[in-house]
């Protein structure tokens, strides 16, 4: 028995020595996929929301326990303090015992870098409880996720494939690894980690001088102003100020209004990434 424990361990750690060699030859990117909430049930939209409702709750139950590291993913049966701060027993009904697993896993990897910081003499904190669990991790290609088709993705826990925009980035020369489950206030996204063959470096003999002004937020030595910058709209501010004004927590109306508000901020981060993207295209930085 011991003998087969040790062989088992010398087979570990030579995959893991053949994947770090493996990873050294592949550029890895990370695509996002946008799942079209137009095509999906009822059934499908109630379970996506329950997903991460679920996740918040086995994350802060995780927490709450004495021993960590030997909890019992299995365990569906739980208590969650309700919006009256009284716990009550819950059942998770909808969360699939991979995903519980992964959730598991991703807090002793916080813990265990926590620890390996506060050796290093870093100051450190505690893991807090969350209010809102914004992504989930599928972390085996094949068994929590599957591309089916052209445009549809299978994750577990929902019976058919689901449509998606934006897979049309991944080719056939493209090795598929772990992904994320996203919960954003424009809709759900899969963000697919990829890995792909690297490719042979190229010299550049065009030097470009860059000076990062003031009224703009770039100045090139081609005399080129870019500005990648954007004001805050009128629209964010008057969400600023509804949300400052409705004071009452926990309320319907103050969750529409911070949705709405994680909407505004998600377009305008888009838009800077947007013009960021176009200003290194334009100028042949990579």
């Amino acid at each position: 028995m011991e003998n087969m424990k040790e062989e088992h361990k010398l087979l570990r750690k030579e995959s893991l020595s053949n994947h770090r060699e493996w990873l050294k030859t592949q550029d890895k990117k990370v695509y996002e996929l946008k799942i079209d909430y137009s095509h999906l049930n009822k059934e499908e939209k109630n379970k996506l929301r329950m997903f991460f409702l679920e996740a918040k709750w086995l994350y802060n139950y995780i927490l709450s326990q004495e021993d960590l590291f030997n909890f019992d993913t299995k365990k569906i049966n739980i208590q969650v303090r309700n919006k009256d701060k009284i716990f009550e027993d819950r059942k998770l009904l909808f969360l699939p015992a991979k995903n519980r697993q992964d959730i598991h896993n991703r807090i002793m990897r916080q813990i265990i870098d926590l620890n390996r910081n506060k050796k290093l003499g870093n100051k450190v904190g505690r893991l807090k409880f969350k209010s809102r669990i914004e992504c989930i991790d599928l972390s085996q290609y094949g068994t929590t996720h599957k591309i089916t088709g052209r445009n549809r993705v299978k994750i577990n826990g929902i019976k058919r494939p689901l449509i998606v925009r934006g897979l049309k980035q991944i080719t056939d020369e493209h090795t598929l690894g772990k992904a994320c489950l996203i919960q954003k206030a424009s809709g759900y996204y899969i963000k697919i980690t990829c890995f792909k063959n690297k490719e042979k470096e190229v010299n550049y003999e065009k030097d470009l001088g860059l000076d990062m002004g003031i009224k703009t937020t770039v100045h090139t030595s081609e005399d080129k102003s870019y500005s990648i910058s954007f004001a805050e709209n009128q629209r964010l501010k008057r969400l600023q100020r509804k949300i400052l004004r409705n004071s009452k927590k926990n309320s319907n109306n103050r969750y529409k209004l911070r949705q709405k508000l994680q909407k505004e901020y998600e377009t305008l981060t888009n838009k800077r990434k947007d013009k960021a993207n176009k200003f290194i295209h334009d100028c042949g930085i990579i």
